[in-house]
Formats: structure tokens, sequence, C-alpha cells
């Protein structure tokens, strides 16, 4: 019985891994019924029928198991008692049962210990069963404990049945007491201050932004614009916040203080505070304004630095600008003259190193990085990879994506492949102790999250880069890309200046190949003479960890080798179709990679769903005219036969939009969208 137990404890852990609720149930109920005295039976049972949708049957399981405590809450397990009152309410709530999860957290608020939790819910569910004026109260109550918190804030709107981002006139005034209220009793909160700006507009908006504008430059706090810049979407507002900024600019600049009437105890400002709103005014200019005016910022950051020249800020804004642009080569030279400013700070290193990429400096980028990644054994680039070092990775991949290399392009985009296949496997862990330490809530939470994983930028971006390559792979393979991107390399040099090209390549190549073998052997040499010091002092000698195995492909030449590019293609392709349906470019991709599989009809079926979602996208547009280009409109191309040629004519009927061919198709998008078709 003890080994039968073991195999379907195991079993259970590998269906909750899995997500197979149904059999993840089952054997729940099998192990409750082998061993009925272990809570982590009852509860392990009640969290697999919750997970299956089956609500009722979780709530019969826990009540079961509440009925044989012999005290409520159990002597010593006061918290594990609270956590199951408020996942009970939980599970009440997604069965629909609004009332019955309220009356339960109102029934058991003396032995909730999570109070927080317990407002948040309270608040939630009264909103939720039609308790306006509870509901309300509790919102407020919440905005007293943390009047910073946005999400209150707007739950608190959405209570007051003052919602919208345009609200009425009696609403906006409204809206103003309660903000005057909150701000005059809590002076140092900024959401009271700052919420206002989202709704008023003309004359009101244009006092209140100078002077919510004043005490951050007045204290020099460069996230200033951070938290402006989505009132640019509004080309009213942008207009009001250039002309407010540039007035601020010039009474500053002419020693006359702030721009408005000066408040109530309000000191004068310091000389510093012209630089700060000369920085505010050239990231307007240049990042937010539409259409920008990128000589306008450019001056006003100039001046700044110019003011004050030791300000780091100042070089990464311009960067910033300079890379919005256009000149990523200007904008690489700004940010690592910053970095050099201050060789302390991680972000300005990897600020430099993300615009080197963009720059095409991977190499360079990679000796920034560098400075912060240590690893005695693996090497900088193994200890960046250790931390899933997400964004250097992609930014590395889409570098060398354009360098043509496709190896190393495919060794970074992969890698984060690979940081979400160890995220999903680290949950493993999770499905005993959670139950065992009764985080249910967390553990349901945790769950879902696994379910939309991969629904996240960086899997989309990498998952996308490597389909793009992988196809690139099967049209033309790897050896013959490496000559194209070495021809084009030293494309417009002399027989004499190529060979000298090589020649300092090699060379370079060389010196950093000797650069890492003399990192290793100091490395290897300090912990050699670290243990003989601690031998001579009579220490325990510890047992030092293995050294790591090398990367037997450092640059991915095995990767890009592969003989089956389509079905590596199809592989991250299916990841995407399942998370990210919603996205014009994942049925774009689709369309490449069946396409390129000699399947007409799902290539088909992707055109179809890409127009659906967005006919004006261009890797959609793109996917249709190479469609219908290779099949032609009358599906009678590109060696159709039978009932497909009338399933393509029938599409393109629809997507064409009763153009002709592909071609007047791409003339008319060009028309309507702007621009060229890159078709």
């Amino acid at each position: 019985t003890t080994g039968r137990v073991q195999i379907m404890r195991d079993l259970c852990l590998l269906q909750a891994q899995c997500h197979d609720w149904e059999g993840f149930a089952e054997t729940r109920r099998q192990l409750l019924v082998l061993k009925p005295s272990q809570r982590n039976n009852w509860i392990g049972f009640a969290v697999a029928q919750h997970m299956a949708g089956k609500h009722a049957e979780a709530l019969d399981i826990v009540a079961k198991y509440e009925g044989t405590l012999e005290s409520v809450p159990p002597e010593g397990e006061e918290y594990e008692h609270s956590e199951l009152q408020m996942y009970k309410s939980m599970v009440l709530e997604e069965s629909g049962d609004k009332a019955g999860a309220l009356k339960l957290l109102q029934e058991q608020e003396k032995h909730i210990v999570d109070k927080l939790g317990l407002q948040e819910a309270t608040a939630r569910l009264k909103a939720e069963t039609g308790d306006s004026e509870g509901a309300v109260a509790a919102y407020a109550a919440l905005v007293e404990r943390n009047p910073d918190h946005l999400g209150y804030h707007a739950a608190l709107r959405e209570a007051k049945g003052l919602a919208g981002d345009t609200p009425g006139s009696e609403a906006k005034a409204a809206l103003l007491a309660l903000y005057a209220d909150l701000s005059a009793r809590h002076p140092k909160a900024v959401a009271p201050r700052r919420l206002p700006l989202d709704f008023l507009d003309g004359e009101d908006f244009e006092s209140a932004l100078e002077l919510y504008m004043r005490p951050f430059l007045t204290k020099g706090v460069p996230s200033l614009y951070s938290d402006l810049s989505k009132l640019q979407e509004d080309p009213a507002r942008a207009a009001i916040m250039t002309k407010v900024i540039a007035a601020t600019v010039d009474s500053l600049r002419a020693g006359k203080g702030f721009a408005g009437p000066a408040r109530e105890g309000e000191g004068a400002p310091g000389p510093a505070t012209l630089m700060w709103a000369l920085l505010l005014q050239a990231q307007h200019l240049g990042l937010g304004l539409s259409p920008p005016r990128f000589d306008d910022a450019l001056a006003a950051i100039d001046e700044a630095i110019a003011h004050t020249p030791t300000v780091v800020d100042l070089y990464v804004a311009k960067g910033d600008i300079l890379a919005a642009a256009g000149d990523d080569e200007g904008a690489a030279e700004l940010c690592d003259e910053a970095r050099s400013m201050d060789l302390a700070d991680r972000y300005l290193n990897s600020k430099a190193a993300m615009m080197m990429m963009r720059a095409g400096k991977p190499e360079l980028a990679e000796e920034r990085a560098s400075m912060f990644a240590k690893d005695p054994d693996g090497g900088p680039q193994n200890n960046l990879f250790d931390m899933q070092c997400m964004w250097y990775e992609l930014e590395a991949g889409a570098a060398w994506e354009e360098r043509r290399d496709t190896g190393r392009a495919l060794k970074k985009l992969l890698a984060v492949e690979t940081h979400y296949n160890d995220i999903d496997e680290d949950q493993f862990d999770f499905h005993s102790y959670c139950l065992r330490k009764m985080t249910l809530r967390a553990y349901v939470k945790m769950l879902r999250m696994e379910d939309r994983l991969r629904e996240k930028e960086p899997f989309r971006r990498a998952a996308a880069g490597a389909v793009r390559l992988f196809c690139g792979l099967h049209d033309v393979p790897a050896a013959e890309q490496n000559a194209a991107a070495e021809e084009a390399l030293y494309a417009g040099m002399s027989a004499i200046e190529r060979k000298r090209a090589k020649q300092k390549a090699r060379k370079e190549e060389q010196r950093r190949a000797k650069a890492e073998e003399a990192r290793l052997a100091k490395e290897a040499a300090d912990r050699e003479a670290a243990e003989a010091e601690a031998a001579k002092d009579g220490k325990e000698k510890r047992p030092s960890a293995p050294p790591k195995p090398a990367d037997p492909d450092p640059h991915g030449a095995r990767l890009a080798a592969t003989e089956t590019p389509l079905d590596d293609a199809l592989r991250l392709l299916k990841h995407l179709e399942a998370t990210s349906a919603s996205l014009p470019l994942t049925h774009a991709l689709s369309h490449d990679v069946h396409s390129r599989r000699d399947k007409p009809l799902l290539a088909l079926v992707a055109v179809k769903k890409g127009v659906a979602l967005d006919a004006a996208d261009p890797d959609v547009h793109l996917a249709a005219t190479r469609f219908f280009a290779r099949h032609g409109a009358d599906g009678t191309a590109g060696g159709v036969e039978g009932p497909m040629v009338g399933a393509i004519a029938a599409e393109a009927a629809k997507v064409l939009g009763g153009a002709a061919s592909a071609l007047e198709y791409a003339r008319a998008w060009q028309a309507a969208n702007g621009g060229r078709s890159v078709a």
C-alpha cells in the first residue's frame, strides 16, 4: 500500500504539472480514499475539482474536511484556517455566488488574518453584488490605507459612478472635489494630484499641469516625463503641455521662478530646476510629441548639458532622442559616455549595451555587458544566460540577425525559449509545497499564470524571430547565408582591401580568444591560491563545485546547420498559435511556414485569419500578396488541383477585394494605407 500511495502521489504531481485536471482530480480522489486522515489529500482533491471547473464539488469537499476537525480553527493553525476561508470565498465568487462569498467573509472576519486581502475582497464583492454604498465605503477605506494605489482609485471612481475618460461636468466637479480632499489629507501622496490630469482639459488642465510639475522639477525627478507621457496621446493636451513646459523654461531661464502664481509657503526654485525643465522639454518634443520636433529637442538637451554637464540622465535622454530620430550610432556613443561617468551603475551599463546592439555593434555590446556578468566557469555569456537576462538575448538576437549571422541570432533567441521552459518546469516543486503551506489562492493564480506564460512579449518576440530565421534557413542553407553575408560585408572593397579586412577580423578573433583564455587561467589560479591559503591557515577545505561544462556550440553553428528548419519553426509556431492567436503576426508567420511545407490549405487558413484580424497589417498584407501571387487569384497556379482551386478562388474574392491579381491588391493596399507596399 505504501508503494502504491507514493506512485499515486508522483502521478498526481505529474498530472498537475501537465494541467490534466480531470486526471488530477481522479488521482486525488483515490489518495483521499487511501489516506483520509491527511489534510493534504482533502485540500488537494478540493483544488483539483476547482481547477476542473467543479466549484460545488470543491466546496463540498472543503466542508466535509472542516467537519472532521475537533476545533475551528485548529490550535496552532490559525493562518492555515484563515487561508482556507479566503480560498472558499474565492471558489464561491468564481462559481457566481457573489453574495455567498461576501457572507462567508463577513462571518469569518475574526478568523481571517490577511486583513488587506479581506478588505480588497469585501470591496470587490460589494461592488459586484450591487451594494454601491458599501463598495464606496470599502474602497474609500482602501484609498485611505494606500492613497497612491491606482487600482483602488479606479475602483472607487467606478463605485461612485464616475468612471470613464471623459466625465461630464457634474462628474468632473465631483472628481475634483474628491481629489482635492484626498490631496489635503495626504499631502505627500502623488496619485490624488496626478489623476485629475487624465480628465481635465483646457485652462483647468493647463493650471493643474503647471502646479503638478513644480515639486518634481524642484526636487529633480528624472522620471517626470514617464509620468506625463501618456497625456501626449491626446493632441489637445499635448499642445497645452508644449505651451506650459515652454513657459516654465522661459520663466526659469529669465530668473523669474515658475511661470504661474506662487503658492503659499513655496520656496524659490534652485539653479538646477532650469536643467530639469530643459530635460522635460527635450523629452516631450523628441520622444512623445507627434510629429516630433527633433531639432528643438536636441537644442533643449544641449542647453541642459551645457548648464550641468555632470548629470548622466541628460546624456541618456539625448541618446534616446537620437535613437528616435534614427541615429543609432550617435545614441550608442551618448549612452556609452553616460556609462563612463558612473562605472558602478548597472542600468547605465545595460543601456549602453542595448544601444550598441541597435547600432549594429554586438561584439562591443557583449564587452560592455560582461563588466557586470562574472562567472568563473562559463564566462560572461553563461552568467547572462543563468540570470535569464532576456532583454539582452532579444537585442543580441536582433543584432546578429541584422548582421546575417543566423547561428548567433538563433543561439540568443532560443535561449529565451529555454528560459520559459525552465519557468514552466520550476512550478513542479510548488504542487506539494503550496498544499502543505495552505497558500491556496496564490497556488491557483500560479497555475493560471502558467497557462498564459507564453503570451508574454519576450517569448512572442523570440519565437517570431526564430521562426523567421528557420524559414530563411529553409530557403537558403546556413553555408550559403554565411557566404552571402561575407560578400555583403566586403562589398565595394578592392582585392587588397578585402585581404586586409579579413586579416584584421582574424586578428580580432584571435585577440578575443587569447583574452578569454587568459581570463580563465587567472580565475583558475586565483581559486588554487585561495584553496592553498585556506589549507595553510588550517581551515577546513570546502569542496568546490565542479566547473560548468563548456558550451559545445557557443556561436550557434549547430543550430544553423539544422536539417529540419521547418519542423523547428513549426514547434515554435504552435506555441504562438496557442497563446497569441489574436495577433496578426502569428498568422502571417503561419502562412510563411505552411507555404514552405507545401500546405496551401493551411496557408490559406492563416491568410484568412490574419485578414479577419487586421487587413491593414503589413505582415498580413505581405502574406496575402505572396499567397495569391503564387497561386493566382483563380487558384489555378502553384500546383494546386481539385477542390483547392475553388477554395482559393472563393477566398481570393474576399481577401483581394475585387482586385484581379496580387499586384492590383498590393497597389490598392498602398493607396488605402499609405506608404509603399513591402510586397
